[in-house]
């Protein structure tokens, strides 16, 4: 069966699902491992051209890091190894490289593809997501992708209801799906709070995020399309149209009225902590002086 512009029109998918996480941070590298931990598949597309970059060092922290390592099969002779690499005592804290490693390290060969990195993806012609990358190389079609970019999104996506399964512009069926994890959910649903929340907690949202994310995955049993998964994607469904994002300004949803009152507020409190430093440091010169 065919449709008016010639694409095959299938039944239920009789294969795995194809997926493609955009991103391999703390979200990206645990949803992977997860999903390959029961036997699925994904490419994993990350920008940079290693995981061990210089920039990436100190501890970081992630609470639920342990609990995360073990349900994703890691040894508990790794896991203490790492542990014993932190610089602090705080068992909240995680050695952020030697995390991101570990995550790395348990992924079938060939399955974390870098210096890819994503400048768009949008539909085929008869359905499916691709993933175009710089320098002009497509990869697809992908029943699913998975955006674990983070805060800071440079890719563009398709202009298409929340989720994207149903129809692509023109008509054409698709069933094909879009979700984000960690930050990149993150700053879809808030305002502007300065950061603070995000700090206390990014990292460790984003490998709970990878984690229930690839356990609705599957559950949805993949095998049959991803017509079960939609109603299962709750708060990880992507976007919705007419606010495609390429930058974290267009990423995040317009500031409310509460936004900008809580982030007055903060200004102005920092603005005064100054000014009280800044008077008692002036009162005791003027006494030393007197004295």
């Amino acid at each position: 069966m065919h449709d008016a512009g010639g694409c095959v029109l299938s039944g239920p998918l009789q294969r795995p699902m194809r997926i493609a996480v955009v991103g391999a941070g703390m979200a990206g590298l645990t949803f992977t491992r997860a999903l390959e931990g029961a036997g699925g598949r994904a490419r994993l597309l990350e920008r940079a051209e290693a995981l061990d970059s210089p920039r990436i060092s100190g501890d970081i922290r992630v609470p639920d890091a342990g609990a995360v390592l073990v349900e994703l099969g890691v040894h508990g002779r790794d896991i203490a190894r790492l542990r014993a690499a932190a610089h602090t005592a705080d068992p909240d804290y995680w050695p952020q490289q030697g995390l991101l490693l570990l995550l790395a390290r348990g992924l079938r060969p060939g399955t974390l593809q870098l210096s890819s990195r994503v400048e768009s993806v949008h539909h085929g012609k008869c359905g499916g997501l691709f993933c175009r990358l710089q320098g002009g190389e497509l990869l697809g079609p992908y029943d699913l992708v998975v955006g674990a970019h983070g805060q800071f999104l440079t890719y563009d996506t398709p202009s298409l209801p929340a989720g994207l399964a149903g129809v692509a512009p023109g008509g054409r069926r698709t069933d094909s799906l879009l979700t984000v994890v960690g930050d990149a959910r993150w700053v879809r649903r808030r305002g502007w709070d300065l950061g603070t929340a995000r700090r206390a907690r990014g990292a460790n949202t984003a490998m709970l995020d990878g984690l229930e994310l690839a356990q609705r995955v599957l559950a949805a049993a993949p095998a049959v399309g991803v017509e079960r998964l939609k109603p299962k994607l709750g708060r990880y469904e992507a976007p919705a149209p007419r606010r495609p994002f390429y930058a974290l300004l267009r990423a995040s949803p317009r500031p409310s009225r509460d936004g900008y009152v809580r982030a007055a507020l903060a200004a102005a409190g920092l603005a005064a902590a100054c000014a009280t430093l800044c008077a008692g440091a002036l009162v005791g010169r003027a006494d030393a002086q007197s004295g």
